[in-house]
């Protein structure tokens, strides 16, 4: 989504058939658990999904350019079988061995129709995510 793109309920023209525009905002939301970087631009645009505008298909349609751009990308989340991390579960680790890392990403106020903030968050415990909004 663009960084300065501003999205209204009210602005543009009100798609003919909006069951594609859902459709493609369904498929996004179940990307969001592997993406969690498309996860602002989905939850703003499923705003809009009981009267989709233009604008909001536009944006739409560039978030899935930019899935496209980069496969192969997104979150992994690998399992204890793998030779390195079976290792590192093996061994005598200790919670100093353990890093709690947050990451914290807000929006203040930017929503046109609410005026309401939207904070996107993840956090990781040493390289696994362990939570995201």
């Amino acid at each position: 989504m663009e960084p300065n793109l501003k999205l209204s309920k009210d602005e543009g023209d009100v798609l003919p058939d909006p069951t594609s525009y859902r459709s493609i905002i369904g498929k996004l939301i179940y990307l969001t658990i592997t993406w969690a970087d498309i996860s602002f631009a989905v939850n703003r645009l499923s705003q809009f999904l009981s009267l989709p505008r233009l604008p909001h298909l536009k944006a739409a349609q560039r978030i899935l350019q930019y899935l496209k751009g980069r496969p192969g990308e997104g979150l992994c989340f690998p399992s204890s079988s793998q030779p390195q991390l079976k290792a590192y579960a093996e061994s005598n680790f200790t919670a100093h061995d353990l890093h709690l890392k947050v990451f914290l990403d807000s929006d203040w106020g930017s929503c046109l129709n609410t005026r309401r903030s939207v904070t996107g968050y993840w956090i990781f415990l040493s390289n696994s995510l362990i939570s995201w909004k």
